[in-house]
């Protein structure tokens, strides 16, 4: 099996650089003795519903993978949805193999699909949610060759190793995949984001900050930063957590399928998720190790542009419910929501409750953390 740790830092360096993403995915695919691996993604509802496979393994293979996925369009959204509904409710990852498709291995066989991948020398897959809060987002396919079976369980607990990481890594990564779309590199462009970013050295130091960082820095009161550059959390058990996470990767991708990020009061009704990934290797950064930590910081009460209708369709919110999610994702508190509604707060509470029940949130921190999962603008207009 390949050196896990060193897997675990490859995918927390590609959430920063979308173009690592090929390697990494091999190189898992390579540590199961598989042929390649994927990340598949849903994209709208019912009749247009569209899947695709915006990272693969080979990039060879890309123009393979997209004229099968639009010639088995149908086979493999039926194949997504029984996926899903063989997925538990609970944050552990699910890898699921495709004896839930078919009963037997003839009848898997028989699957247009699966004849279709049989031509290319491939047969069994294994597949599972990246994030069951919003399952249109990533998932995870590791496709084998016709000639071996099923996966070992020593290869599945080793992708199951992973798979937290990888499901936090993706969740992560979407201010760099939209960075990237506009050909720029993370770093290199933070001022262009509007959630905080830090990125810390070894020892802890900042390396580099953004403008909203340093707001946030201005603002309130959760963290700062020493005389001697190091970055320090006003809280001592927020302290140890970063302390810890630091030690390895391992440490990381504890919320599974649901990856949240640590939430912080600021004292005055909002709050900072926080989060952070190590960052091993950076070309924006040299070319030697730079065994670093990337902090991302979003401050809940700036206004945030998100898919409200995809939130309401995915957990089947009222209209009301979804027009108050619009609100809450443009910072507004209770009371402020209650004002605009002319509604009581009491009432709002009640329909707070009440979205957070059907979102499987616990704290409205959770739920705005929840929204940026369904897609949110992370660069300033």
């Amino acid at each position: 099996m390949e050196n896990t740790q060193e897997t675990i830092l490859k995918i927390y360096d590609a959430a920063a650089d979308d173009a690592l993403w090929p390697d990494v995915l091999q190189r898992i695919a390579d540590g199961a003795n598989a042929a390649g691996s994927l990340v598949l993604r849903h994209s709208g509802h019912g009749d247009d519903l569209h899947l695709s496979a915006p990272y693969v393994s080979n990039v060879d293979h890309r123009g393979i993978i997209d004229a099968y996925l639009g010639e088995f369009r149908n086979d493999e959204v039926r194949d997504q949805l029984i996926l899903v509904d063989h997925t538990s409710v609970t944050d552990d990852i699910n890898l699921l193999e495709d004896d839930v498709l078919a009963p037997d291995l003839e009848t898997l066989k028989s699957l247009p699909s699966v004849r279709r991948l049989q031509e290319g020398g491939l047969l069994h897959r294994a597949a599972c949610l990246l994030n069951k809060d919003n399952t249109g987002a990533f998932r995870f396919a590791i496709q084998l060759d016709e000639t071996r079976g099923r996966l070992s369980p020593e290869e599945k607990a080793y992708l199951m190793t992973l798979l937290p990481h990888l499901a936090k890594a993706f969740d992560l990564g979407q201010p760099a995949y939209q960075v990237a779309s506009n050909n720029l590199g993370l770093l290199g462009a933070i001022d262009h984001l509007n959630i905080g970013i830090c990125v810390l050295d070894a020892v802890g130091r900042v390396a580099t900050k953004n403008a909203e960082f340093d707001r946030q820095l201005d603002l309130h009161s959760v963290f700062s930063v020493a005389k001697d550059g190091k970055f320090q959390f006003s809280s001592p058990d927020h302290q140890k957590n970063l302390s810890d996470l630091q030690v390895s990767a391992l440490k990381h991708g504890r919320f599974g399928a649901r990856p949240r990020k640590e939430a912080i009061p600021t004292g005055n009704d909002g709050y900072l998720c926080i989060e952070f990934i190590p960052l091993d290797r950076s070309a924006e950064m040299g070319t030697t190790r730079f065994e670093g930590t990337i902090l991302y910081s979003s401050d809940t009460s700036r206004p945030r542009h998100l898919q409200i209708e995809a939130i309401q369709l995915a957990h089947g919110l009222t209209a009301t419910e979804a027009e108050i999610i619009s609100a809450m994702a443009d910072g507004f508190t209770n009371t402020q929501i209650a004002e605009q509604r002319e509604r009581s707060v009491t009432t709002i509470t009640s329909q707070v409750k009440s979205i957070l029940a059907k979102t499987n949130c616990s704290t409205r921190t959770q739920l705005v953390r929840l929204m940026m999962s369904f897609g949110a603008d992370f660069l300033n207009k």
